[in-house]
This record gives structure tokens, sequence and C-alpha cells, in this order.
């Protein structure tokens, strides 16, 4: 199976930057927008993780809403095509092409897809799980897998890399053999006016790109029928003089001061964070005594006060982590913070309050290799940076009000520490942290193989149980409707990290007269409004 996650993986529209801005521009015309950020340089829609302008000129055959409750996640206004059929062993998937057409007005057919499979193949690009297209008429064809998964998970995190090219216009004759295609569109990739770049699908064309490469303008595409009709005739991309400092729509760092956001705000300008389809968490050290009880792990979870961090921590743009899927920005969750509970859970199970701090007076009810006499204290390694200097503050606190004492490890390098613990039985630390950037992101179907299966590669505080491989599994492979249900249940009867809160990835700098902004959906300028 192809591995789809990293620890640290930029968020999509990362390239969408821009400098601190100064706000004192005009309310924008009627007819154009700026947005502040790299003009299209180069255009390849057959790369991986395309420039978001590259998937707004050549729209993917599937697009997704990671949490709506449609089917598959699927978007149905701006897909171009609709899975119409499962066979049986959920192995072979039936999609039906909508009546969409290109920027010429020739319509889009399986040709297109015939392309993408074949210079899709050409760059060993295609997914594994994919082996076989087959062609039944202009409208419809069928993608095979290698076996049977969760359709769930092949529609959303496997078909997601269908893109429709224009073989028309591109290979009109079929006289081209990949390679020699691929060698033209690399060719021509440097410079987003060449003709091929003409003939797209999305809701804008390309109007014009300087040759100096410092703006680039996109005008309404007249041919476009698509369900998302866009308003805004023209949007100019610069990053040079006073558009840039002054754009209509532009992104900033997260650790943009918040006296430059006030600012903003007050000279016309709307904030909103844009956060990743990921989940922040502490890894909880498996092979540590402690740790392999269950009910230490649930009182570790309900001491850790997330409304606390994230307001004084990430001034209020965060979401909480409440499990192993990622957190619905539109319906945040309700994350569990009741130290009297916490401290009544150590209590049944073996311990009691000696100077304000937890002590084991039952050593067989406390647990393995637990004795009689030893305080509860915890230990986290981190590295130098945000979580050490203002997470960890408040963590030690939460936990200190509960009698138990929490310590800190700063490490350079936290990830020799779990290596060690492949080698030696007793490891000196109960949760790590091991990067700054402390999130696990995830595809739409967010499945936990990597980071809480048995043998995943990210598993690092070495988590093992069969219930929860078995929703895995199921979440992957079966052709069950309820597997992500049962494997999130299965997660939260175990408590195999620790759950925090998410902070944003950027922020959206929109001017108050541009409406329509959704920060968390992508780059969609076509439902932008102007009032």
């Amino acid at each position: 199976m192809k591995k789809h996650a990293a620890l640290i993986i930029s968020a999509a529209l990362a390239t969408l930057t821009a400098c601190t801005p100064e706000p004192t521009a005009p309310t924008p015309t009627a007819t154009t927008i700026t947005i502040a950020t790299e003009p299209l340089a180069a255009i390849n829609p057959l790369e991986q993780q395309p420039h978001p302008l590259t998937t707004l000129l050549y729209q993917p055959l599937f697009s997704y809403l990671p949490h709506s409750t449609n089917q598959y996640h699927l978007d149905t206004v701006r897909s171009l095509g609709n899975v119409t059929d499962i066979s049986p062993d959920a192995t072979t998937y039936t999609i039906t092409l909508h009546n969409r057409s290109w920027s010429d007005q020739t319509p889009i057919t399986t040709n297109d897809i015939e392309l993408w499979w074949q210079l899709s193949n050409a760059t060993q690009t295609l997914p594994e799980t994919i082996t076989k297209l087959t062609i039944l008429s202009p409208d419809t064809f069928t993608i095979t897998a290698d076996q049977t998964y969760n359709p769930n998970w092949f529609i959303a995190n496997q078909l997601n890399h269908i893109t429709p090219l224009p073989q028309h216009a591109w290979n009109p004759a079929k006289t081209l053999t990949p390679t020699e295609l691929l060698d033209q569109i690399t060719a021509d990739a440097s410079n987003p006016n060449q003709p091929r770049w003409k003939i797209t699908n999305g809701p804008y064309v390309i109007a014009a790109n300087s040759p100096q490469e410092t703006s680039t303008t996109l005008a309404i595409n007249p041919n476009y029928d698509g369900l998302d009709k866009p308003t805004i005739p023209k949007i100019i991309l610069t990053n040079t003089g006073e558009q840039h400092r002054t754009a209509d729509y532009q992104t900033l760092p997260f650790n943009t001061d918040p006296e430059t956001l006030n600012e903003l705000q007050k000279a016309g300008f709307t904030i909103m964070p844009r956060y990743r389809h990921a989940i922040e968490y502490a890894v909880l050290n498996m092979t540590n005594p402690l740790i392999g009880e269950t009910y230490i792990r649930n009182a570790m979870q309900q001491l850790v006060d997330q409304q606390t961090i994230i307001k004084t921590v990430w001034n209020g743009h965060a979401l909480p982590g409440c499990g192993p899927t990622p957190t619905n920005p539109n319906q945040p969750c309700a994350p569990t913070y009741n130290p009297m509970a916490a401290q009544k859970l150590l209590e049944k199970n073996g311990w009691a309050k000696r100077g304000g701090k937890f002590h084991c007076i039952d050593a067989e009810k406390c647990g393995r290799e637990m004795e009689t006499g030893q305080e509860l204290t915890l230990n986290i390694i981190a590295p130098n940076g945000a979580f050490s200097d203002k997470v960890f503050p408040i963590l030690e606190r939460n936990f200190a009000s509960a009698g138990i004492k929490l310590y800190l490890t700063k490490a350079d390098n936290p990830f020799e520490m779990v290596s060690q613990c492949e080698q030696v039985a007793d490891c000196s630390w109960q949760l790590g942290v091991f990067t700054n950037d402390f999130a696990w992101n995830f595809p739409i179907w967010a499945t936990g193989e990597e980071i809480l299966s048995t043998l995943g590669k990210a598993n690092l505080g070495s988590f093992s149980s069969p219930e929860v491989d078995a929703g895995i599994e199921a979440s992957v492979f079966s052709d069950g409707n309820d597997a992500m249900s049962a494997y999130i249940e299965a997660v939260a009867s175990e408590n195999p990290l620790i759950w925090l809160p998410t902070p944003a990835d950027s922020f959206i700098v929109v001017r108050d007269s541009l409406v329509g902004v959704d920060p968390n959906s992508g780059f969609l300028p076509q439902d932008w409004r102007l009032r």
C-alpha cells in the first residue's frame, strides 16, 4: 500500500504566503481583486502535489469535503464524475463522467482519463493500489484495485490522484508516445504562456503572465460549465510593490504577532485561521509500566486543560483534540478536562495522596511492576521550542494540581530516546513530543495505520492492541460503512495517545468587501463575491 502521510506535511496552499501587510489600500474595484502570492512560474497537472493554481486550471476528477456526510466525502458540486457502481468484492469501481467541457467547449471524455493513465504510468506516479483502467464508453470507465479495500479509503485516498487531461489538444491523433508527450509537457511547464495551457477545465484561465514572473492575471473561463460559477472577472496574483502589501487576499504565517492582526482588522480586513487535516498529540511510551495501565492513561487525558492551552498559547486559534481523527473546524469537539474524575480514578486503582502527591498504597491494584509507596511522577521528552516553552508549563500545572509531578526532559533529538526503548525494557520517559510541529497530517479518509497499528512506522510509543489493529484493518480493507466508527471507538477505549489542541496552520486575510472565502476548503476563488 502506498504510504500517504508524514510527520510534518506542508498545507496545500503553503505557496500562497505574503509579507507582513501594510493595510492602507483602497477597496478593490467591482471587477478585480489582487492576491498576494508567488505568480504561477510553472504548470504541471501531473505533479503529486501541484500548485493550487494548477488545480484551479485543471480540476481533478474528484473533489472532497473532509468533514461532510456526503458519500465517500465527495464534493458533489465540484467533482467531474461519480462512482456509480462497486463490484461485490469491492475491487472494481465504475465511474461515470458528468456532462462537462474543456474551455474550448470540447466534452471531457474517457479519452482524457486514458491520457492521465498513460502519463501516470510513464512517470510511475500511479498508486500501486490501482492496477487497471477499462474504458466502457465516452463517459464511463472502471478502475480496478489490486485487492479489496474499504471503498471510503480507496475513493478518498487513492482515486484522488485522477486528473483528466485534454487528449484532443495534447495528442489529438494519438501518435505521440507517453514519453514523447511528457518531454513536451516538461518543456512547456516553465512557461504558463504556452498554447498548451490555454485548454483547461477550471473556472478561470490564464489571461496574462508577465515574462518577469512578477504577476499572473486570471480571467473567467467563459465556457465554464461547472455548478460553481465564478463572478469576479479578474484576479491578479502578484508579489511586488504596493499591490503585494495591500492585497485583497493573502496568507500570513501562524506566528504573525497579534498586534499585526489587530491592525489589519481595524483597517477593514477579516482574519480567518486555516487548519490542516491533522491531529496533535503526545506519544505515550507503552513499554513503561505506568503507561501500560489504561486507567493511568485515562486519568492523564482528563488532566489536560485544552481550553486553557487554546486560549493562552494559541490565542484562541486552535481546535481541541478528542480522538484519532481531525476535528471539524465548524463543529469542534468538547475535550474532557476533569481533574476530580482523574483523581477518583487513581484512588479507585490503589493510589492515595500523601503530602499532596499521589503514592501507590496497594501495589496489586496499582498494576504491573508497581511498588507500594512509589510516587506517581511522569517524565515527558520534547525538543526546545514551542511545546517546551508554552504548552508544557500548562500541563505541569494541570498535573501538579491533581498531585502528579510532571518532569520535562529537553532533547536535541528525542527520536534517539525512542530507539533506546527498543533496546532496554525500562525507559526513562512516559510521554514524548518529537517535533515542535508535533502533528500528524491525514488524507481525506483519516485512518491510523501509520501511527496506531502495531507495526505502524510512526507508532513511536510501541502501542499494540488487537482491537485497534482490527479497527484499522477494517477501515482500510473491509467494505463496511461502519468501519471508521468502530476504529474510533476502539481507540477511545485504549487512550493510546494524549490528545492536544491543533493550532491553525496559517491565517487567511481578506478584505471585508470580499466574501465567500472559506479558509478550510482550499483555494476556490469561484466561490468568492465582491460586495
